[in-house]
Order: structure tokens, then sequence, then C-alpha cells
């Protein structure tokens, strides 16, 4: 059964001169709550993540803090944005620089501006990483269509990339290589018995 929706509310300093914590301003400010929360987490720059079960909360929880003038001159309230999906390209030397990186991205797929990074997974047994980027929907359309990408006169493959537990040796869910107990491996571009990084498919 699925659990209910979280509806998660960041509050932000308005000035990031001002040293007072963001809960420390609530607790001075709004003593009195006539809403729920149901968790609040610390972020950067002094701020709050603030989730609530039900959207009505956040909209209460908005309006406590917009309807004061004084309090919303200090506290800046955001939503969740919406997230790109992401691609993944495998096993980049450590050695390319990340500008190299971008401009085969945007050679290949003839993109108007490079993708941004979002992190790398390094592998321990090779001097290589897989490198993770965002990627706005017409981008993956067109990594399906594509699957390689030429760098240093070497192919590597690319697919979309998931944020989940997904093993690369045998393509499943739920776990990592690591853990994996298949004997052979599988591929995750075309399905056969051989490692993704070996896959001489088109």
């Amino acid at each position: 059964m699925r659990g209910h929706p979280d509806f998660p509310l960041e509050l932000l300093q308005q000035f990031l001169e001002n040293e007072t914590p963001v809960e420390e301003i609530l607790k001075k400010e709004l003593s009195k709550l006539d809403f729920n929360i149901k968790n609040i987490k610390k972020v950067q720059n002094a701020g709050l993540v603030v989730v609530c079960d039900k959207e009505e909360d956040i909209s209460k929880l908005v309006s406590s803090i917009t309807d004061k003038e004084d309090l919303a001159a200090k506290i800046e309230t955001k939503g969740p944005g919406k997230r790109h999906p992401s691609l993944i390209v495998y096993d980049i030397p450590n050695s390319i620089l990340e500008e190299e990186l971008h401009q085969a991205i945007v050679n290949r797929l003839a993109l108007p501006n490079p993708l941004k990074l979002r992190f790398k997974l390094r592998r321990k047994e090779q001097d290589t990483s897989h490198w993770v980027l965002e990627a706005p929907g017409e981008v993956i359309i067109k990594i399906k269509r594509t699957r390689k990408l030429a760098l240093n006169w070497t192919m590597h493959n690319m697919r979309e990339f998931f944020h989940l537990k997904r093993c690369t040796k045998c393509q499943g869910c739920g776990h990592l290589s690591k853990d994996c107990n298949d004997v052979r491996p599988t591929c995750g571009s075309c399905a056969g018995r051989h490692e993704t990084r070996r896959c001489r498919s088109p």
C-alpha cells in the first residue's frame, strides 16, 4: 500500500548576512501553530525544510509567514522545483576534463548548451567513472536513438539514469553490483550476457 504523499516547503533567509537561524526566527514569531508538521530538516545557509502531510497545512504555514510583514522580510518560502531526468555516460577515464565531456555531448546530440553535471560514480577496479548529468526530456529522447558517445577515439555507452539502486551487473533493481549473486553479467544496452562496457551493438 502506498503512503500518503509528503508536501515539503523550504524556508530560507532573505538575507544571508542575517546570522539568526530560521528556526530561531520562527520560535519567536510563530510560537502558536494551527497546522500539523510531519518533519523538519536543516539545510544549508541556516534554512529549514518543513514537511507536512496535507497541502492545506503548507498553505497555512506560507500564509502565517507572508501575512506578517516583518517575518516575510526575513524568511523566503520556496516550494519544491521540478527535477529533470538524468543521463549517465559509462566508463569515462578520470583523466578526462569536464569541459571535454560536455563538448563531446553537445556535438553528438546537437545541443545549444552543455548539460549540468550532477555527480560521478567512481569505479574501484579501474581508473574510470560513470558520469551522471541533468538532461531535459528532449535530450533523453535523443540518447535513446544514439546510445553511444565518441570521446578520444573510444566509444562510451550512454542511457537514461534512474535514481534508484540498480545493479550494473545483472541490471536488476534493489541491489548494487557488489552484492549481486549472478555469475554472468547482463548488458544494460542489448540484454546480452556480457558487460555493458563491452557491448558492440549499434
